[in-house]
């Protein structure tokens, strides 16, 4: 749509008293000038109608249908085994995020909170990244957590492992969410992505990666 405008194409040239005619027609008639007032008060309320349209595109929020979520990652270390420090995940200078070095065996455990929308659907989750290792596993995992019972067990809204077995390097693979817990509730539950790591060789770290995680919903 283009920008809405509006132009006024009626002047009014006063009469002058005891010169000028008054009549209906011709010219400097009556229905010449209220026609074109009535041709400028369409033309208003034609551009009025475009900006009303405009306003409510605006406002109204995204479009329903599907949606896509680039997830930016940023990771908190919540733990693990191994040096130099217990579950850490760390940043490439392409923003790619890899299990820390470690010993011969270590594990790294990271997570991160999830802004998604209200009453969102969620359908898959697509996770890219770097498996140059056959002894080596990683798993993201998308979570939901009750806010009220702290209890209640973390419900698995989605998963990808990748272990060396039928995966290509870098891999790309796309699983779908849980059908019974698909459905955003912002104000029953805190979403999640849990990042986690169990890494055989001690110099594994650059060739494991998590790239990109992208979610997939629908908007009602």
């Amino acid at each position: 749509m283009t920008d809405p405008s509006y132009t006024p194409t009626f002047t009014f040239q006063p009469w002058v008293d005891n010169v000028s005619r008054v009549r209906a027609a011709g010219p400097d008639g009556f229905n010449g000038k209220f026609e074109a007032i009535e041709s400028d008060l369409h033309q208003a309320s034609t551009v009025v109608a475009a900006i009303g349209t405009l306003i409510d595109s605006t406002v109204s929020g995204p479009p329903s249908g599907p949606q896509r979520l680039l997830v930016p990652l940023d990771p908190v270390d919540v733990g693990g085994s191994g040096f130099p420090r217990p579950g850490v995940w760390f940043y490439d200078l392409g923003g790619a995020i890899h299990p820390a070095p470690g010993p011969t065996f270590h594990t790294a455990e990271s997570s991160m909170d999830l802004s998604l929308p209200d009453d969102a659907t969620l359908t898959s989750m697509r996770v890219i990244g770097l498996f140059g290792s056959s002894d080596a596993t990683m798993t993201v995992e998308m979570q939901r957590y009750s806010l009220f019972d702290t209890a209640q067990p973390a419900d698995v809204v989605a998963t990808m492992t990748v272990d060396g077995s039928g995966n290509s390097n870098p891999y790309d693979i796309p699983v779908p969410a849980e059908a019974a817990f698909s459905a955003v509730n912002n104000d029953q539950y805190r979403y999640a992505l849990r990042f986690s790591a169990s890494v055989a060789n001690a110099n594994d770290s650059d060739l494991l990666s998590v790239d990109s995680v992208e979610l997939f919903y629908t908007l009602a």
